[in-house]
């Protein structure tokens, strides 16, 4: 069966067979708990599944070649199951992993897990229960960076480009339209009219291909219309070249289009949950922008 399985169903199943024969009180971890809850993955999986088992005062590791059991000393609200499998939370995994992961896989998990309800609220606690872990202060800046309204890993990866290429936060999936919603655009810059799309395969190969192009191209002349100029970009531009997503952008600083006076122009936000006062307000994510109406997700 494992021949036909791809790569991270194969570690999911490997997962689940390393914890059958693990000791009481052990529980999948790092990404043996992202792929049990079903979580975006990056990449290929690790080599070998990974456990943590709670209560011990010293941290440390050993691995075997059909595993990686750590020690730890995690409070009793982070050890819970999935599907009939023991396994530590997505919040508390994503905030673990992001301890020494590239920052796009970070925020990728960190996003997905923000999307969920109380994901923030839960990213926020784990952040405070391993505080004194190597690479805290980095899974913070992480998570400060989180945005709940992101949908796909694409969007997440497109966000940190925009981000690095100096540009203003972006809106997340935010609704464009003359007088009421009618168009959704996975990032938008109201102070620059400009919107931006994740054009990853997915969005071609689950429908007809001449098909999603013809509605791209027949959503785009009302936008041009309201004088909304948009971008597409993809995984090459957003993951190996990001500096080019922002030439189509106009710089941090420049002179805004007037965008919010317009009254023909109308903004429909789906913001998520409100950020916990442990992520300090502001630090991440996009900002509230006074837009003309908004309407909750």
């Amino acid at each position: 069966m494992l021949d036909d399985a791809d790569p991270w169903t194969e570690f999911r199943l490997r997962t689940r067979a390393f914890l059958m024969v693990c000791p009481p009180n052990t529980y999948a971890a790092d990404w043996s708990s992202v792929i049990m809850h079903g979580l975006p993955t990056m990449g290929a999986p690790p080599k070998v599944p990974s456990v943590i088992r709670p209560g011990s005062r010293v941290s440390g590791s050993n691995t075997a070649p059909w595993g990686r059991t750590r020690f730890a000393n995690v409070p009793d609200r982070w050890l819970g199951e999935v599907d009939g499998t023991a396994a530590v939370p997505p919040a508390f995994a994503a905030v673990d992993i992001a301890r020494r992961s590239r920052v796009s896989t970070g925020l990728v998990l960190a996003d997905a897990v923000a999307s969920r309800p109380h994901g923030l609220e839960e990213m926020a606690g784990a952040l405070a229960d391993i505080g004194g872990w190597a690479g805290a202060g980095r899974a913070t800046r992480i998570v400060r960076l989180s945005d709940p309204d992101a949908e796909s890993p694409l969007e997440s990866i497109g966000r940190l480009a925009f981000r690095r290429s100096g540009l203003p936060a972006s809106l997340s999936n935010y609704w464009a339209g003359e007088f009421m919603p009618e168009f959704r655009l996975d990032h938008y810059w109201p102070e620059f009219r400009v919107g931006a799309e994740a054009d990853g395969l997915a969005k071609y190969v689950r429908v007809d291909p001449v098909a999603a192009i013809r509605n791209e191209k027949t959503r785009e002349w009302p936008l041009q219309q309201l004088g909304i100029r948009l971008l597409r970009y993809g995984w090459a531009n957003a993951y190996h070249a990001p500096s080019e997503l922002a030439t189509p952008v106009p710089p941090r600083g420049a002179g805004s289009t007037g965008d919010r006076a317009d009254p023909a122009v109308v903004a429909h936000g789906r913001r998520g949950p409100s950020r916990p006062a442990a992520l300090s307000a502001g630090a991440y994510g996009p900002p509230a922008a006074p837009l003309i109406s908004r309407s909750q997700r």
